[in-house]
């Protein structure tokens, strides 16, 4: 059985990819707050969509369960409050 209280121990590698993209998304998302009005414009009129809001959606319940378990596992709370536009 698996999961918290069942001896589970998930691997470094899945640890160090979730930590990373979760630190990635805070840069990126601190960042964009800080832009001009131009800045934004910018990123927008480059990125298309997904520059307008550029916010992380989370990992895939369906296909990326492993990540999503440990991004939503910490002691205090998620690791990450998902939120939208």
């Amino acid at each position: 059985m698996q999961g918290l209280f069942h001896d589970h121990i998930d691997a470094p590698g899945a640890v160090s990819l979730v930590v990373d993209t979760l630190d990635m998304w805070s840069f990126i998302e601190e960042a964009v707050e800080r832009f001009s009005a131009a800045q934004r414009k910018l990123l927008e009129k480059e990125a298309g969509v997904s520059g307008k809001y550029p916010k992380f959606a989370g990992f895939d319940g369906n296909y990326e369960t492993e990540y999503l378990g440990i991004a939503s596992c910490k002691p205090d709370g998620p690791l990450l409050a998902i939120q939208g536009p």
